[in-house]
């Protein structure tokens, strides 16, 4: 087999050759399921909210003063946030043993533009850690805003009876297995390819005809079968 593989050649690879590929995409896809369920671990991550100033504006006041001030207080909160002095009372908190550096690194802020809400996400091993720490690091560093400035419009929106479960990131099941598919799938040709080109022997009249330039007129059976008490016919072309 050389070259490039056309379509056609391609089909009648994947037939001949197809309960190699078909075992080595369940291969594949058997390793991805037992490593997705025993071999990694799991990330899951749990986010919460924080309101930062008023949602109205006070009737007078100026709207772009205003404004300014909301932006200087969510950037200031933002850095709170992930400040040593919140992370470390966090750690304390839940009794953590985990480095502060650590901790700081499982906790990522994103607030949108325009928009007085700043989202506190944490990813953890841990779904009911994962949420612990959202939350004290939410409640932590609203306490700490309005310790060290005037301003008390800082609320949390958590409600623990609708409040959602912590999400799995990290391995995802269904992703896993439809990548493991298509290795297997990709692998299990590239086997067959490999096969059918250290394969030199000629298995058809076709196949011969392809690699002389001699017609052929004719073939005949020959068997041999005393020796193996049964006939076992193989077809030689001339």
């Amino acid at each position: 087999m050389e070259g490039t593989l056309t379509i056609r050649e391609l089909a009648k690879l994947f037939k001949k050759r197809f309960l190699l590929i078909f075992s080595t995409i369940i291969l594949v896809m058997l390793f991805a399921f037992i490593a997705t369920q025993y071999i990694l671990k799991p990330t899951y991550e749990y986010s919460t909210q924080v309101v930062i100033g008023k949602l109205q504006q006070d009737p007078g006041s100026d709207v772009y003063s205003q404004s300014l001030i909301n932006t200087q207080l969510i950037q200031s909160y933002i850095d709170l946030v992930k400040s040593p002095l919140v992370v470390n009372t966090v750690k304390k908190e839940l009794k953590l043993k985990r480095s502060a550096h650590d901790l700081r690194d499982q906790i990522s802020i994103s607030n949108s533009d325009n928009s007085q809400i700043v989202m506190i996400s944490v990813k953890d091993t841990s779904p009911q850690r994962a949420k612990e720490i959202a939350i004290r690091a939410a409640k932590v560093s609203q306490k700490k805003m309005s310790m060290f400035t005037s301003i008390k419009n800082i609320e949390v929106l958590y409600d623990q009876e609708i409040a959602e479960e912590p999400e799995l990131v990290f391995p995802k099941p269904l992703l896993s297995m439809a990548i493991a598919f298509f290795v297997g799938l990709f692998a299990g040709i590239g086997l067959a390819v490999l096969r059918d080109t250290l394969d030199d022997r000629v298995k058809s009249v076709d196949e011969l005809q392809s690699f002389i330039d001699i017609p052929i007129v004719g073939n005949f059976h020959l068997t041999e079968g005393i020796l193996y008490k049964r006939k076992r016919s193989e077809t030689y072309s001339v």
